[in-house]
């Protein structure tokens, strides 16, 4: 986002207003979270109207774009060069706005233009007359939303005088002028429909809280061993049931069958998509959660004395197998009497369909903190997004100070970020970039995933299979290291979609049930199932995704299949090499 101090260009060069005035302003809004569809998503970005993330000076209102969902706004001063009826034609592929004022006044601009349709084929509107005097400036702005990949933005005028009338040509530099002042009010920018987001809550009279998680910052408790009988994990009789492989796109058969989790506590939440509230995981009774707890913790009393009391119970989560019982998995905060130090709980649980009035632990279900990850992402001509990436991820490790993680980064020959630098410039230590762009003529995702596994090196590490269009939530690391068992679970979270202009801060957007994209599991079962199918999937682009939830259940692996609170998915522009 560009600052208040506006650099702007003129033809690829930075412009000297001591050389020319002839021009006209135009502001282009395309930060990566700015989702523009119409005139008002662009009125409602904070950094309108006058912060945009670029500014050119132009000597020709007409142009043609390859960016979609972006906003323009062009100003500046218009000159006639006779006393007459002007019509303005305004041909688009977008929605615009055309505004003009009686005089060189801002305050006085009056939309005569204006087309605001779903249609991205390119049309045009012409105004009625208007009456212009000769070398009298007048104000004008020219608003465009870009919805189109190739787009396309121009405006004619012509004039009739009483003997002549001419025809329509391009608006240019003959008739331009500079502004005295880029900074003025006017009814332009106003916005002409209410902000969408969770201010539609308040309607509802529901309250969202706040899903930010901070007790993975909170150390393991290690007194939890033995508390309760031991047991071992066996492969889940419902697994059977998916050893036929469905088709690609098929995910609502497989997301329907693997969703078997009951929750309590924060992961029992709810999210809203435009005016409707969703609640995406059952509710766990909690008389039965609380039940959980209370057997837990008096078995914690037993062992430490009495030392130990429960300060929150953060979330208790029930996964059934209607054959064999219930797995519990619990995470509660505690802390030692008369003290302000606090731990964390996190251990698995399983009351057996046969013996429903006993717990006991799971002891091939333990993890710690220090697990290793390796995070991999795919990457072609999206500087950008990864530089949004990397930003993300270097804030978490400010945050955490995790030393047990590293990124893997699969590129198939960007031109737009040179990415050693980017990483070597971060607080980032641990870092791989696998260039294949000299091997490849196009990207194949299927193809950059299975040499990111590749690239690790240790059958005992988490990868994390990731997206550059997603936030990075604090927890994310944790939920991989305490969901992914080797030879036993993979994990692969349920995202929000964000909408059109919502953003993690203000989340609107709906639970994608069906996707599979983001998956953690450990290196040593990646390498069991085979990896992403690269000959099938090569020029298919998606169900790649699908294939290898197939692939994980036909090797007895389950997955952990749960909603993330904060994970989201940034609503972005179609990607160009998706049609290479």
């Amino acid at each position: 986002m560009a600052s208040t101090n506006i650099t702007c260009t003129f033809k690829g060069l930075q412009y000297d207003n001591r050389t020319d005035d002839q021009l006209l302003y135009r502001y282009r809004w395309d930060d990566l979270q700015d989702c523009i569809a119409d005139i008002d998503d662009m009125r409602q970005l904070l950094s309108f109207p006058n912060r945009p993330t670029s500014c050119q000076l132009i000597d020709r209102v007409q142009w043609s774009d390859t960016v979609e969902f972006i906003g323009e706004r062009v100003f500046g001063l218009i000159r006639p060069p006779k006393t007459a009826y002007y019509q303005f034609n305004v041909m688009t592929t977008g929605k615009v706005e055309l505004w003009l004022s009686f005089n060189q006044d801002p305050n006085s601009l009056r939309r005569i233009i204006m087309i605001n349709d779903g249609d991205s084929s390119r049309r045009h509107i012409i105004s009625h007359p208007i009456a212009l005097k000769e070398n009298q400036s007048y104000f004008i702005e020219f608003l465009h939303a870009n919805i189109a990949m190739r787009g396309y933005a121009a405006i004619q005028w012509r004039y009739f005088d009483g003997l002549t009338r001419t025809l329509f040509q391009f608006l240019d530099r003959r008739y331009f002028q500079l502004p005295s002042t880029i900074m003025y009010q006017s009814r332009s920018h106003q916005s002409y429909r209410m902000t969408i987001g969770y201010q539609e809550i308040q309607k509802l009279n529901i309250t969202i809280p706040n899903y930010n998680y901070t007790a993975y910052t909170q150390p393991l408790l290690n007194v939890t061993d033995n508390l309760l009988p031991k047991c071992s994990y066996k492969v889940p009789s419902y697994i059977s049931r998916h050893r036929k492989p469905v088709r690609d796109w098929e995910g609502d058969y497989l997301a329907r069958g693997i969703i078997r989790h009951r929750f309590y506590g924060r992961l029992n939440f709810i999210s809203v998509n435009d005016d409707k509230v969703q609640r995406c995981s059952p509710s766990l009774d909690p008389v039965k959660a609380l039940d959980i707890v209370h057997q837990y913790m008096q078995a914690v009393s037993r062992r430490t004395n009495q030392s130990i009391e429960l300060v929150k119970i953060i979330g208790v989560e029930e996964k059934s197998d209607d054959n064999q019982g219930k797995r519990y998995y619990i995470e509660l905060l505690v802390q030692y009497r008369n003290t302000d130090q606090r731990w964390r709980i996190s251990d698995y649980l399983y009351q057996s369909s046969h013996h429903q009035s006993q717990l006991c632990q799971l002891m091939d279900m333990k993890w710690n903190q220090h697990i290793y990850v390796d995070i991999v992402i795919i990457v072609y001509q999206q500087g950008r997004w990864l530089q949004y990436f990397i930003d993300q991820v270097s804030q978490y490790y400010r945050q955490s100070h995790d030393d047990y993680f590293g990124i893997i980064v699969v590129d198939f020959g960007s031109t737009d970020i040179n990415i050693h630098d980017q990483l070597r410039r971060s607080p980032l230590k641990k870092f791989k970039v696998v260039q294949l762009g000299t091997r490849y003529s196009r990207f194949i995702k299927t193809v950059g995933l299975n040499e990111a596994i590749k690239a690790v090196n240790n059958p005992n590490a988490i990868i994390l299979i990731f997206d550059l269009h997603f936030n990075f939530p604090m927890d994310l690391l944790d939920n991989a290291r305490k969901r992914c068992f080797m030879g036993k679970t993979a994990y692969t979270p349920i995202i929000l979609r964000l909408n059109c202009y919502a953003t993690p801060d203000n989340p609107n957007g709906f639970r994608e049930i069906f996707g599979y994209g983001i998956l953690a599991m450990y290196k040593s079962d990646f390498t069991r199932t085979g990896g992403y199918d690269s000959i099938k999937y090569r020029e298919q682009w998606g169900g790649e995704d699908v294939q290898m939830v197939n692939s994980i259940f036909s090797h007895n692996l389950d997955i952990e299949r749960v909603c993330h609170p904060t994970l989201y998915h940034h609503y972005h522009r179609a990607l160009p090499w998706k049609f290479l």
